[in-house]
């Protein structure tokens, strides 16, 4: 998933009172996790989302002459994992003054630890500065608060202090799969769901037939479906041994007579033609019979051995079904074998009949397989709207709508699909992935992450659904962030009735 965040800050102040996070001070010694120990003292946190990383700042107040210690988290959005190498660099210019500090590497993956002691109060601008050999990225901060004393610290921040959301520490999503994305707009398109299924395409399937009467020999082990043939290779041997009426024998024999007549017959009318004892007809006629009865012993004898008919796969492809037994006797001309080459495919999408009138105006699809949670689009595989049906049968009550389809290699001919039909275009809506969407009791929700480590639950009211994007009718904001893989996650943190702290002891 393709992540397009703004640069952006969201500022949190967390107290000790009754309605706010409690967390603990910072034991820069300990590299352990969360110190949720009773005795905690505030702090305050910002978070900042690029295009490519999640930066999450805890630090202790800042106060001219005090040294405040800094968590600094750092999350690659791509598969919200830590960043594990690299230096960072912290600056705070209140006043037109800065100070700086560097530390060379993380003080465990994902977490940096700088410290900076403010010289005066007043409104400032944090800059950290990753630099590494896998990472680079610049993070700005407006507006970072250097109280006069701590007193004044910690009244502003309890004051703003907010207990009532879910939390998830940076550990635990690091530790699991995790996503978010930022809250946009796209193109859509209005959705007809349908139920559906794969099946090959005319011309890519050949049966494969007798060519004489006999006993099907399979090819040792070879042959069962699934197994992928090569042109040539050996299928079926249809034996005539123990048959005394039209057995390959038999028909080997009168090929070979067939032909040694039809040779005779043809260097007799070569010299009748000479002496003009016969016409240039009856001379063609000859010359052609002789064509045929060569093409049907040499049919037979580049496909017989020991008695027996060889039946070969006539081109490369995949064997879809098998009609016939070992040892079982067929005719000549009975179906042996369905082979499918497996290159193209057709969906086939069952619509219901209230929908007839919009069929027109379907002009693409996504699919999701029974096999498979990921939804494709049919341009994904170089696909096109055949045709859609005019009428339905007593049988089937469903009209038929039919995209042509590449097989990759992972589509199953027969297959039940999820079809969402694409029809009219709307524009720019706003949306969310539809794997952030959880739904209880009829009712569907989101977890929206506020801060680094904090997530509300935010009921949402859900419009056109492409299995891929859901469009939001109300509930969110464009810029919000949501969480798209790990939501589960989330509901259980929510649903444990305790509320992890926030004080880092590392």
């Amino acid at each position: 998933m393709a992540f397009s965040f703004m640069t952006s800050g969201c500022r949190e102040a967390r107290g000790g009172d009754a309605h706010s996070h409690s967390h603990g001070g910072h034991d820069h010694a300990d590299h352990g996790g969360h110190d949720h120990g009773a005795e905690e003292a505030p702090s305050e946190s910002f978070t900042v989302w690029t295009d490519d990383y999640e930066l999450f700042v805890e630090h202790e107040p800042l106060v001219p002459g005090s040294l405040a210690h800094f968590n600094v988290h750092l999350t690659r959005l791509a598969d919200y994992k830590p960043v594990r190498n690299g230096k960072l660099s912290a600056s705070l210019v209140v006043g037109g003054k800065g100070i700086r500090h560097s530390v060379e590497a993380p003080a465990r993956p994902g977490i940096f630890q700088p410290a900076l002691r403010a010289t005066a109060a007043g409104a400032g601008r944090l800059i950290l500065e990753l630099s590494g050999a896998d990472d680079t990225a610049r993070f700005v901060i407006e507006d970072v608060r250097v109280y006069p004393d701590d007193s004044t610290a910690q009244s502003a921040l309890a004051a703003h202090a907010d207990d009532a959301e879910i939390s998830l520490t940076k550990e635990q999503a690091w530790a699991i799969d995790f996503g978010v994305n930022k809250v946009g707009r796209r193109d859509m398109h209005d959705v007809i769901r349908a139920g559906g299924h794969f099946r090959a395409m005319r011309g890519d399937e050949i049966v494969v037939s007798a060519k004489t009467a006999g006993i099907v020999l399979f090819n040792g082990r070879q042959v069962f479906t699934g197994t992928k043939m090569e042109a040539g290779q050996l299928l079926f041997r249809i034996s005539g041994e123990g048959l005394t009426d039209a057995s390959i024998k038999t028909h080997y024999r009168q090929a070979k007579t067939a032909l040694d007549k039809a040779r005779a017959d043809y260097e007799r009318a070569e010299k009748l033609l000479y002496s003009e004892v016969i016409s240039r007809s009856e001379f063609d006629a000859a010359t052609a019979a002789l064509e045929l009865a060569r093409s049907d012993y040499e049919g037979l004898v580049n496909n017989y051995e020991d008695g027996a008919q060889l039946i070969k796969a006539p081109s490369a492809g995949f064997v879809k079904n098998i009609m016939v037994e070992e040892g079982q006797f067929v005719e000549n001309g009975a179906p042996l074998l369905v082979l499918t080459k497996n290159r193209r495919m057709v969906l086939e999408a069952d619509v219901s009949q209230r929908y007839f009138s919009e069929l027109p105006a379907i002009r693409s699809a996504n699919f999701r397989t029974a096999y498979s949670a990921a939804v494709h689009s049919i341009e994904q595989f170089n696909g096109r709207l055949l045709s859609y049906g005019k009428n339905t049968t007593e049988r089937n009550g469903f009209i038929p709508v039919f995209f042509e389809i590449d097989n990759k290699g992972d589509l199953l001919a027969g297959a039940f699909v999820d079809v969402f039909l694409k029809t009219q275009p709307l524009k720019a809506v706003l949306f969310v992935p539809r794997s952030a969407v959880m739904e209880d009791y009829e009712h569907h929700y989101v977890y929206v992450q506020s801060a680094g480590e904090t997530f509300e639950k935010r009921t949402v009211e859900l419009g056109v659904d492409d299995g891929e994007f859901v469009q939001v009718r109300s509930g969110l904001n464009e810029g919000e962030v949501v969480v798209t893989e790990g939501a589960y996650r989330v509901k259980m943190a929510a649903m444990s009735g305790s509320i992890p702290s926030h004080g880092h002891s590392h």
